[in-house]
């Protein structure tokens, strides 16, 4: 989807945007999230905290953009929401509709992007009328 080329910074051709996803058809969106409660309300209030994500690049990205340098930003493999508060202060996480957020009684401080699954080509492949016809 647009999150992960966002994410690796992919140079890619998007063929198409696909507009579906796993519970309704709506676009997800990438989040930062925090515990309710928290004084976490925005990216500045991250600085010296921990947060936990699939998205670090992005994330590092989002931080830079809002002068937060000392941040840090560790991969999760999935199920974030269960490292706050103990291992992680805040999550950047995608959601469709922030039922998980809410279980695990966090809640949405910022959206990093909006992300639909997208159909993309190498850019030479697409350039090539023979492979394109494939």
């Amino acid at each position: 989807g647009k999150d992960w080329i966002e994410d690796n910074n992919a140079d890619v051709h998007e063929v198409a945007e696909l507009t579906y996803s796993k519970a309704t058809r709506n676009a997800i969106r990438v989040v930062l999230a925090a515990p309710e409660g928290s004084a976490i309300e925005s990216a500045r209030d991250l600085a010296g905290k921990r947060i936990a994500t699939e998205y670090v690049r992005l994330t590092e990205r989002y931080l830079n953009t809002h002068g937060v340098r000392d941040a840090s930003v560790e991969f999760s493999w999935g199920a974030c929401e269960v490292k706050v508060p103990v291992l992680a202060d805040a999550i950047v996480v995608n959601t469709e509709t922030g039922s998980s957020l809410r279980a695990h009684n966090l809640r949405i401080v910022d959206t990093l992007l909006t992300s639909t699954t997208r159909l993309v080509a190498n850019h030479r492949a697409w350039g090539d009328p023979e492979k394109r016809a494939k």
